[in-house]
């Protein structure tokens, strides 16, 4: 049998680098159910928890007092609620087969482990967004409209008279900014707490950061 020149495919066979590994993951700033509403651990799968009624605590209730009189009473009421915490799991085979087998770069164990997690962060993102991150959700009480939302006057609350409608962000003669300021005093004065955190969707948040005003606030270094 003749000799012929060797090709590259004859002296060299090809092997998995061992310096470097591809995968594709989510970056964890992608995640924001635990930043809007932090974890609190629990000894018990099922439990009680006490409530207090919000509306006696930002009552004004004192009242002018007369010499040797008694001042006014104020009180407040304790109520109770229960939490059940669903088990919610996923896994990933690793036969001891495979795992002998297996050959330099691959760690199997870890990436199971980061495999299992990242679909458990996926999952409470789902369920936290089809909760909470929806229309119509408890104290949306804002109307988004093309254009024409008007003065806002009056009382701050819409569900008392208020105008409720606001211009959607793309329209260059929304006003965000304002509206935002306007959401947070109404949180305030309805609750007297004042909300720290803003959740917008990615492509609200990519009209937002293009919009005039914010532009123009950030303009020039101002």
């Amino acid at each position: 049998m003749p000799f012929t020149s060797p090709s590259r495919g004859d002296v060299h066979i090809n092997a998995p680098l061992t310096n470097v590994s591809i995968a594709f993951f989510q970056q964890s700033t992608n995640f924001v159910a635990s930043r809007v509403f932090p974890n609190i651990p629990v000894s018990k799968q099922s439990d009680a928890y006490f409530t207090y009624d919000r509306g006696a605590f930002n009552r004004d209730e004192m009242q002018e007092r007369l010499p040797g009189t008694e001042t006014a009473g104020g009180s407040y009421t304790i109520g109770k609620d229960t939490y059940y915490a669903k088990v919610r799991g996923i896994h990933k085979d690793i036969p001891d087969q495979v795992r002998a087998n297996a050959d330099s770069p691959i760690q199997l164990d870890r990436e199971a482990t980061e495999f299992v997690t990242h679909k458990g962060l996926i999952n409470r993102e789902v369920i936290w967004a089809s909760n909470f991150f929806i229309s119509g959700a408890p104290g949306d009480v804002w109307t988004f409209v093309l254009a024409g939302a008007g003065t806002r006057s009056g009382t701050v609350d819409p569900t008392d008279g208020g105008n409720n409608e606001i211009v959607y962000w793309n329209n260059a003669e929304s006003t965000p900014i304002e509206d935002v300021r306007l959401m947070k005093r109404f949180v305030l004065e309805s609750t007297g707490f004042q909300p720290n955190i803003l959740t917008l969707g990615r492509a609200t948040y990519d009209v937002v950061v293009d919009h005039p005003d914010i532009v123009g606030r950030l303009d020039r270094g101002q």
